[in-house]
Protein backbone atom coordinates (compact mmCIF):
# COMPACT_ATOMS: atom_id res chain seq x y z
CA UNK A 1 0.00 0.00 0.00
CA UNK A 2 1.38 3.31 -0.90
CA UNK A 3 0.82 6.30 1.73
CA UNK A 4 0.90 10.04 1.30
CA UNK A 5 4.48 11.40 2.27
CA UNK A 6 4.49 12.74 5.72
CA UNK A 7 5.17 16.50 4.64
CA UNK A 8 1.77 16.38 2.77
CA UNK A 9 -0.17 15.16 5.67
CA UNK A 10 1.54 17.43 8.06
CA UNK A 11 -0.20 20.26 5.56
CA UNK A 12 -3.05 18.93 5.67
CA UNK A 13 -3.59 19.08 9.03
CA UNK A 14 -1.52 22.97 9.30
CA UNK A 15 1.47 21.05 11.47
CA UNK A 16 3.80 21.62 8.44
CA UNK A 17 6.33 23.44 10.70
CA UNK A 18 6.92 19.98 12.53
CA UNK A 19 8.44 17.87 10.16
CA UNK A 20 11.90 19.21 10.87
CA UNK A 21 10.77 18.03 14.32
CA UNK A 22 10.33 14.52 13.00
CA UNK A 23 12.90 14.43 10.85
CA UNK A 24 15.57 15.07 14.12
CA UNK A 25 14.00 11.76 15.67
CA UNK A 26 14.87 9.79 12.33
CA UNK A 27 11.08 8.95 11.61
CA UNK A 28 10.59 8.79 8.22
CA UNK A 29 7.66 8.56 5.37
CA UNK A 30 6.91 4.83 6.36
CA UNK A 31 7.91 5.17 10.34
CA UNK A 32 5.13 7.85 10.45
CA UNK A 33 2.09 5.85 9.82
CA UNK A 34 3.41 3.84 12.59
CA UNK A 35 2.74 6.43 15.00
CA UNK A 36 0.77 6.46 18.26
CA UNK A 37 -1.03 8.93 20.21
CA UNK A 38 1.87 8.31 22.73
CA UNK A 39 4.36 9.15 20.29
CA UNK A 40 2.87 11.93 18.89
CA UNK A 41 2.70 13.31 22.53
CA UNK A 42 6.10 12.92 23.23
CA UNK A 43 7.29 14.69 20.11
CA UNK A 44 5.60 17.56 21.48
CA UNK A 45 1.86 18.02 20.10
CA UNK A 46 -0.41 18.90 22.20
CA UNK A 47 -3.73 16.94 22.18
CA UNK A 48 -5.76 19.88 19.18
CA UNK A 49 -2.90 19.31 17.10
CA UNK A 50 -3.03 15.43 17.55
CA UNK A 51 -6.55 15.55 16.86
CA UNK A 52 -5.81 17.57 14.13
CA UNK A 53 -3.44 15.23 12.71
CA UNK A 54 -5.53 12.30 13.24
CA UNK A 55 -8.34 13.65 11.18
CA UNK A 56 -6.07 14.21 8.01
CA UNK A 57 -4.09 11.34 8.34
CA UNK A 58 -8.22 9.52 8.16
CA UNK A 59 -8.81 11.47 5.42
CA UNK A 60 -6.15 10.73 3.24
CA UNK A 61 -6.05 6.99 4.05
CA UNK A 62 -9.15 7.41 1.22
CA UNK A 63 -6.94 8.10 -1.07
CA UNK A 64 -4.23 5.50 -0.38
CA UNK A 65 -3.58 2.98 -3.33
CA UNK A 66 -3.76 -1.13 -2.89
CA UNK A 67 -0.90 -3.05 -5.44
CA UNK A 68 -1.92 -5.66 -7.48
CA UNK A 69 -0.36 -8.34 -5.38
CA UNK A 70 -2.28 -7.42 -2.60
CA UNK A 71 -5.57 -7.59 -3.75
CA UNK A 72 -7.75 -9.46 -6.64
CA UNK A 73 -8.60 -7.46 -9.57
CA UNK A 74 -11.66 -5.77 -9.04
CA UNK A 75 -11.27 -5.15 -5.67
CA UNK A 76 -9.52 -1.94 -3.90
CA UNK A 77 -9.16 -0.54 -0.55
CA UNK A 78 -11.61 2.27 -0.01
CA UNK A 79 -12.08 4.74 3.06
CA UNK A 80 -16.05 4.64 3.29
CA UNK A 81 -18.65 6.20 5.18
CA UNK A 82 -21.26 3.33 5.63
CA UNK A 83 -24.95 4.18 6.60
CA UNK A 84 -26.78 1.06 7.86
CA UNK A 85 -30.30 1.48 8.06
CA UNK A 86 -32.88 -1.25 9.39
CA UNK A 87 -36.11 -1.38 10.04
CA UNK A 88 -37.79 -1.83 13.87
CA UNK A 89 -40.08 -4.52 14.48
CA UNK A 90 -39.48 -6.15 11.16
CA UNK A 91 -39.62 -9.58 12.73
CA UNK A 92 -43.34 -8.99 14.02
CA UNK A 93 -44.57 -7.50 10.67
CA UNK A 94 -43.60 -10.79 8.73
CA UNK A 95 -45.93 -12.38 11.23
CA UNK A 96 -49.12 -9.99 10.83
CA UNK A 97 -48.66 -8.64 7.32
CA UNK A 98 -49.39 -10.99 4.10
CA UNK A 99 -46.43 -11.02 1.82
CA UNK A 100 -47.85 -8.61 -0.55
CA UNK A 101 -48.36 -6.03 1.99
CA UNK A 102 -44.92 -6.93 3.83
CA UNK A 103 -43.16 -6.52 -0.15
CA UNK A 104 -45.20 -2.96 -0.70
CA UNK A 105 -42.97 -2.01 2.69
CA UNK A 106 -40.33 -2.83 2.22
CA UNK A 107 -40.36 -1.26 -1.87
CA UNK A 108 -41.42 2.16 -0.58
CA UNK A 109 -38.25 1.68 2.27
CA UNK A 110 -36.02 1.29 -0.52
CA UNK A 111 -37.69 4.21 -2.62
CA UNK A 112 -36.87 6.28 -0.15
CA UNK A 113 -33.56 5.44 0.59
CA UNK A 114 -32.74 5.76 -3.42
CA UNK A 115 -34.16 9.34 -3.56
CA UNK A 116 -32.00 10.18 -0.65
CA UNK A 117 -28.85 8.76 -1.91
CA UNK A 118 -29.33 10.23 -5.17
CA UNK A 119 -29.88 13.75 -3.15
CA UNK A 120 -26.71 13.75 -1.02
CA UNK A 121 -24.39 11.48 -3.80
CA UNK A 122 -24.61 8.47 -2.30
CA UNK A 123 -24.28 4.95 -3.30
CA UNK A 124 -26.91 2.19 -2.40
CA UNK A 125 -24.37 -1.25 -1.78
CA UNK A 126 -27.12 -3.10 -0.55
CA UNK A 127 -31.05 -4.09 -0.04
CA UNK A 128 -31.61 -6.46 1.88
CA UNK A 129 -35.17 -7.60 3.43
CA UNK A 130 -35.62 -5.23 5.77
CA UNK A 131 -31.95 -3.21 6.04
CA UNK A 132 -30.08 -0.79 3.57
CA UNK A 133 -26.79 -0.19 2.99
CA UNK A 134 -25.46 3.08 1.68
CA UNK A 135 -22.12 4.07 0.69
CA UNK A 136 -20.21 7.51 0.81
CA UNK A 137 -16.40 7.46 -0.94
CA UNK A 138 -17.60 4.87 -3.38
CA UNK A 139 -17.36 4.30 -6.74
CA UNK A 140 -15.41 8.09 -6.33
CA UNK A 141 -14.19 9.66 -3.34
CA UNK A 142 -14.86 13.04 -2.50
CA UNK A 143 -13.95 16.16 -0.04
CA UNK A 144 -16.94 16.08 2.53
CA UNK A 145 -18.19 12.15 2.11
CA UNK A 146 -18.54 12.01 6.17
CA UNK A 147 -20.82 15.42 5.53
CA UNK A 148 -22.80 14.05 2.82
CA UNK A 149 -23.43 10.91 4.93
CA UNK A 150 -24.35 12.31 7.83
CA UNK A 151 -26.72 14.13 5.77
CA UNK A 152 -27.99 11.79 3.79
CA UNK A 153 -28.71 9.60 7.36
CA UNK A 154 -31.04 12.34 8.89
CA UNK A 155 -32.91 13.35 5.86
CA UNK A 156 -33.89 9.70 5.80
CA UNK A 157 -34.64 9.49 8.97
CA UNK A 158 -36.93 12.47 8.60
CA UNK A 159 -38.57 11.11 5.14
CA UNK A 160 -38.85 7.51 7.10
CA UNK A 161 -40.83 8.85 10.34
CA UNK A 162 -43.17 11.01 8.81
CA UNK A 163 -44.46 8.07 6.08
CA UNK A 164 -47.56 6.32 6.01
CA UNK A 165 -46.87 2.80 4.19
CA UNK A 166 -49.62 1.86 2.32
CA UNK A 167 -50.14 -1.31 1.45
CA UNK A 168 -52.27 -3.43 -1.07
CA UNK A 169 -54.74 -4.60 1.36
CA UNK A 170 -56.01 -0.64 2.11
CA UNK A 171 -53.81 -0.51 5.47
CA UNK A 172 -52.01 2.01 6.61
CA UNK A 173 -48.75 1.94 8.81
CA UNK A 174 -45.95 3.63 10.35
CA UNK A 175 -42.76 1.54 11.03
CA UNK A 176 -39.86 3.09 12.59
CA UNK A 177 -36.01 3.20 11.39
CA UNK A 178 -32.52 3.03 13.18
CA UNK A 179 -29.46 4.08 11.37
CA UNK A 180 -25.72 3.51 12.54
CA UNK A 181 -23.23 5.83 10.60
CA UNK A 182 -19.26 4.57 10.55
CA UNK A 183 -15.92 6.04 8.77
CA UNK A 184 -12.95 3.66 8.26
CA UNK A 185 -11.49 1.20 5.13
CA UNK A 186 -12.71 -1.65 3.65
CA UNK A 187 -11.97 -4.07 0.67
CA UNK A 188 -14.74 -3.27 -1.62
CA UNK A 189 -15.72 -4.23 -5.22
CA UNK A 190 -16.35 -6.93 -8.11
CA UNK A 191 -14.06 -9.18 -8.51
CA UNK A 192 -13.05 -10.35 -11.74
CA UNK A 193 -12.91 -13.82 -11.13
CA UNK A 194 -16.11 -15.71 -11.67
CA UNK A 195 -17.64 -16.45 -8.03
CA UNK A 196 -20.90 -16.94 -8.84
CA UNK A 197 -22.03 -13.90 -7.00
CA UNK A 198 -22.48 -10.48 -9.15
CA UNK A 199 -23.03 -8.45 -5.91
CA UNK A 200 -20.42 -6.42 -4.18
CA UNK A 201 -18.15 -7.15 -2.25
CA UNK A 202 -17.50 -5.19 1.04
CA UNK A 203 -15.53 -6.63 4.03
CA UNK A 204 -13.74 -4.30 6.97
CA UNK A 205 -15.08 -3.65 10.29
CA UNK A 206 -16.04 -0.58 9.57
CA UNK A 207 -19.34 -2.86 7.91
CA UNK A 208 -19.55 -4.45 10.90
CA UNK A 209 -19.17 -1.24 13.08
CA UNK A 210 -22.21 0.63 11.39
CA UNK A 211 -24.33 -2.48 11.98
CA UNK A 212 -23.45 -2.63 15.51
CA UNK A 213 -24.06 1.05 15.81
CA UNK A 214 -27.97 1.21 14.04
CA UNK A 215 -28.19 -1.89 16.43
CA UNK A 216 -27.90 0.55 19.66
CA UNK A 217 -29.31 3.43 18.18
CA UNK A 218 -33.12 4.33 19.25
CA UNK A 219 -35.97 4.12 17.11
CA UNK A 220 -35.79 7.38 14.94
CA UNK A 221 -32.55 7.99 16.17
CA UNK A 222 -28.81 7.62 14.13
CA UNK A 223 -25.75 6.97 15.84
CA UNK A 224 -22.37 7.64 15.06
CA UNK A 225 -19.00 6.44 15.33
CA UNK A 226 -15.90 8.70 16.48
CA UNK A 227 -14.47 8.91 13.46
CA UNK A 228 -17.08 10.60 11.37
CA UNK A 229 -17.43 13.08 13.95
CA UNK A 230 -14.60 14.02 13.35
CA UNK A 231 -14.25 14.50 10.26
CA UNK A 232 -17.82 16.75 10.27
CA UNK A 233 -17.20 18.66 13.42
CA UNK A 234 -19.11 21.89 13.30
CA UNK A 235 -21.18 20.94 10.84
CA UNK A 236 -23.39 19.03 13.23
CA UNK A 237 -24.68 18.90 16.22
CA UNK A 238 -23.56 15.69 18.78
CA UNK A 239 -24.85 14.00 22.41
CA UNK A 240 -21.96 12.84 23.45
CA UNK A 241 -22.91 8.69 24.68
CA UNK A 242 -20.55 7.43 26.72
CA UNK A 243 -22.76 5.39 28.20
CA UNK A 244 -22.91 3.01 24.86
CA UNK A 245 -20.19 0.35 24.02
CA UNK A 246 -19.89 -2.02 21.17
CA UNK A 247 -18.88 -4.65 21.87
CA UNK A 248 -15.82 -6.28 20.18
CA UNK A 249 -15.12 -3.00 18.69
CA UNK A 250 -12.21 -1.75 21.54
CA UNK A 251 -10.66 0.35 18.92
CA UNK A 252 -14.19 1.93 17.93
CA UNK A 253 -13.92 5.21 20.40
CA UNK A 254 -16.60 7.08 21.67
CA UNK A 255 -20.15 6.50 19.96
CA UNK A 256 -22.15 9.78 19.86
CA UNK A 257 -26.19 10.61 18.78
CA UNK A 258 -26.30 12.77 16.03
CA UNK A 259 -29.06 15.66 16.94
CA UNK A 260 -29.03 17.81 13.81
CA UNK A 261 -27.39 20.25 11.71
CA UNK A 262 -25.58 22.84 13.59
CA UNK A 263 -27.96 25.39 13.93
CA UNK A 264 -25.82 28.78 14.29
CA UNK A 265 -22.97 30.66 12.55
CA UNK A 266 -20.74 30.23 15.29
CA UNK A 267 -19.52 26.54 15.01
CA UNK A 268 -16.73 26.97 17.74
CA UNK A 269 -13.62 27.99 15.43
CA UNK A 270 -12.94 30.64 17.84
CA UNK A 271 -11.59 28.62 19.94
CA UNK A 272 -7.75 29.39 20.50
CA UNK A 273 -5.10 27.57 18.67
CA UNK A 274 -1.39 28.55 17.44
CA UNK A 275 -0.82 28.87 13.58
CA UNK A 276 2.83 27.70 13.90
CA UNK A 277 5.19 29.99 10.95
CA UNK A 278 2.37 31.97 10.29
CA UNK A 279 2.53 34.84 12.89
CA UNK A 280 3.06 37.55 10.14
CA UNK A 281 -0.25 36.92 8.68
CA UNK A 282 -1.65 36.77 11.77
CA UNK A 283 -0.30 40.05 13.06
CA UNK A 284 -2.02 41.72 8.94
CA UNK A 285 -5.01 40.36 9.35
CA UNK A 286 -5.05 41.33 13.35
CA UNK A 287 -3.96 44.91 11.56
CA UNK A 288 -7.27 45.13 9.16
CA UNK A 289 -9.49 44.41 11.97
CA UNK A 290 -8.16 47.11 14.21
CA UNK A 291 -8.32 49.38 11.45
CA UNK A 292 -12.39 48.17 10.44
CA UNK A 293 -13.16 48.66 14.44
CA UNK A 294 -11.95 52.32 13.64
CA UNK A 295 -14.63 52.72 10.98
CA UNK A 296 -12.86 52.40 8.06
CA UNK A 297 -14.24 49.00 6.15
CA UNK A 298 -11.53 46.69 5.20
CA UNK A 299 -11.56 43.30 4.03
CA UNK A 300 -9.30 40.14 3.59
CA UNK A 301 -8.22 36.97 1.51
CA UNK A 302 -6.71 34.14 2.21
CA UNK A 303 -5.48 31.83 0.14
CA UNK A 304 -3.36 28.86 -0.53
CA UNK A 305 -3.36 25.21 -1.24
CA UNK A 306 -5.12 22.92 0.88
CA UNK A 307 -3.32 21.74 3.74
CA UNK A 308 -0.97 25.11 4.09
CA UNK A 309 -2.99 25.84 7.09
CA UNK A 310 -5.58 28.69 6.46
CA UNK A 311 -8.20 27.30 8.90
CA UNK A 312 -6.05 27.04 11.49
CA UNK A 313 -4.72 30.48 10.81
CA UNK A 314 -8.42 32.04 10.74
CA UNK A 315 -8.61 30.01 14.16
CA UNK A 316 -5.91 31.66 15.57
CA UNK A 317 -7.28 35.01 14.62
CA UNK A 318 -10.64 34.61 15.56
CA UNK A 319 -9.25 33.10 19.14
CA UNK A 320 -7.08 36.44 19.79
CA UNK A 321 -10.57 38.61 19.06
CA UNK A 322 -12.83 36.36 20.99
CA UNK A 323 -12.48 38.50 24.29
CA UNK A 324 -13.09 41.86 22.75
CA UNK A 325 -16.83 42.02 22.69
CA UNK A 326 -16.89 40.39 19.03
CA UNK A 327 -20.00 39.11 17.38
CA UNK A 328 -18.51 36.96 14.83
CA UNK A 329 -20.03 35.01 11.79
CA UNK A 330 -19.00 32.35 10.03
CA UNK A 331 -20.14 31.53 6.17
CA UNK A 332 -19.19 27.96 5.94
CA UNK A 333 -18.87 25.81 2.56
CA UNK A 334 -20.28 22.87 2.84
CA UNK A 335 -20.12 19.38 0.94
CA UNK A 336 -24.09 19.43 2.01
CA UNK A 337 -25.02 22.00 -0.24
CA UNK A 338 -22.82 21.92 -3.01
CA UNK A 339 -26.09 22.31 -5.15
CA UNK A 340 -27.11 25.37 -3.85
CA UNK A 341 -26.49 28.45 -4.84
CA UNK A 342 -24.75 30.77 -2.22
CA UNK A 343 -26.17 28.06 0.28
CA UNK A 344 -23.36 30.19 3.06
CA UNK A 345 -25.43 33.63 2.73
CA UNK A 346 -29.41 32.67 2.45
CA UNK A 347 -28.57 30.34 5.56
CA UNK A 348 -26.92 33.12 7.10
CA UNK A 349 -30.17 35.53 6.24
CA UNK A 350 -32.94 32.51 7.09
CA UNK A 351 -30.93 32.37 10.67
CA UNK A 352 -31.12 36.30 10.65
CA UNK A 353 -34.81 36.44 9.79
CA UNK A 354 -35.76 33.19 12.29
CA UNK A 355 -39.34 31.83 11.73
CA UNK A 356 -40.09 34.07 9.00
CA UNK A 357 -37.70 32.58 7.10
CA UNK A 358 -40.71 30.20 5.38
CA UNK A 359 -43.64 32.53 5.08
CA UNK A 360 -44.42 34.66 2.13
CA UNK A 361 -41.82 36.85 -0.09
CA UNK A 362 -43.15 39.72 2.03
CA UNK A 363 -42.68 38.60 5.39
CA UNK A 364 -39.21 37.83 4.97
CA UNK A 365 -38.67 41.30 3.81
CA UNK A 366 -39.96 42.68 6.64
CA UNK A 367 -38.45 40.40 9.01
CA UNK A 368 -35.13 41.27 6.94
CA UNK A 369 -36.02 44.68 7.44
CA UNK A 370 -35.91 44.69 11.20
CA UNK A 371 -32.97 41.87 11.70
CA UNK A 372 -30.13 44.07 12.31
CA UNK A 373 -31.94 46.74 15.24
CA UNK A 374 -32.92 43.01 16.50
CA UNK A 375 -29.12 41.43 16.27
CA UNK A 376 -27.29 44.53 17.33
CA UNK A 377 -29.87 45.59 20.34
CA UNK A 378 -27.98 43.58 22.75
CA UNK A 379 -25.32 45.81 22.29
CA UNK A 380 -26.82 48.96 23.66
CA UNK A 381 -28.68 51.91 21.30
CA UNK A 382 -27.29 51.83 17.61
CA UNK A 383 -26.96 54.51 14.59
CA UNK A 384 -27.47 52.17 11.33
CA UNK A 385 -25.77 54.02 8.90
CA UNK A 386 -26.78 54.66 5.29
CA UNK A 387 -24.97 51.64 2.72
CA UNK A 388 -22.82 52.98 0.54
CA UNK A 389 -20.33 51.85 -2.08
CA UNK A 390 -17.29 51.15 -0.91
CA UNK A 391 -13.77 52.23 -2.93
CA UNK A 392 -11.45 49.74 -3.83
CA UNK A 393 -8.81 47.91 -1.62
CA UNK A 394 -5.16 48.86 -2.31
CA UNK A 395 -3.42 45.55 -2.86
CA UNK A 396 -1.33 45.91 0.21
CA UNK A 397 -4.89 45.57 2.41
CA UNK A 398 -5.06 41.88 0.98
CA UNK A 399 -3.28 38.97 2.96
CA UNK A 400 -2.31 36.28 0.35
CA UNK A 401 -2.27 33.45 2.31
CA UNK A 402 -10.63 33.01 -0.78
CA UNK A 403 -12.65 34.67 1.49
CA UNK A 404 -14.38 38.18 2.90
CA UNK A 405 -13.11 38.62 7.07
CA UNK A 406 -14.80 41.91 8.11
CA UNK A 407 -16.88 44.66 6.96
CA UNK A 408 -18.22 47.23 9.76
CA UNK A 409 -22.29 47.29 9.43
CA UNK A 410 -23.57 49.59 12.81
CA UNK A 411 -21.78 51.90 15.42
CA UNK A 412 -22.54 53.35 18.63
CA UNK A 413 -22.99 56.81 19.36
CA UNK A 414 -20.06 58.18 21.07
CA UNK A 415 -18.22 54.91 21.15
CA UNK A 416 -14.99 55.45 19.45
CA UNK A 417 -14.36 51.69 18.63
CA UNK A 418 -17.91 50.45 17.94
CA UNK A 419 -18.78 46.28 18.51
CA UNK A 420 -18.38 44.96 14.90
CA UNK A 421 -20.53 42.26 13.53
CA UNK A 422 -18.66 40.48 10.62
CA UNK A 423 -19.01 37.90 8.14
CA UNK A 424 -15.97 35.42 8.49
CA UNK A 425 -15.15 32.29 5.87
CA UNK A 426 -16.70 31.05 2.80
Amino acid sequence: MQHPSMLTVLERAGLAAFEESFRAEHIDDDLFWTLSDADLRELGLTLGQRKRLRAAIDALRGTMTVGPETLPDGLEMRRLTVIFTDMVGSTRLTETLSPDDLHAVFQSFYLAAGAVARRFGGYLASLHGDGVIMLFGYPRTRLGDAERGLGAALALQAELSEREFQLPSGQRIQVGFRVGVATGEAVIGRPEEHTGNERLHMVGKVMHRSARLQSVAPPGGVMVDAATRALAAGQFEFESRDDVTLAGFDDAGSVSRLLGRASSGRDGRSLHVEALGRSDEADRLLGLWSEASDARPRMAVVTGEAGLGKTTLLREVTGRLSGNDVDLRWLSCSALSQNSAFAPVTGFFERLVGGEAAGTAGARRDALAHAPRRTLARHGRVRLRRPRRLPPLPPETHARTGCPQARLTATRPGMPRPSPSTDARC
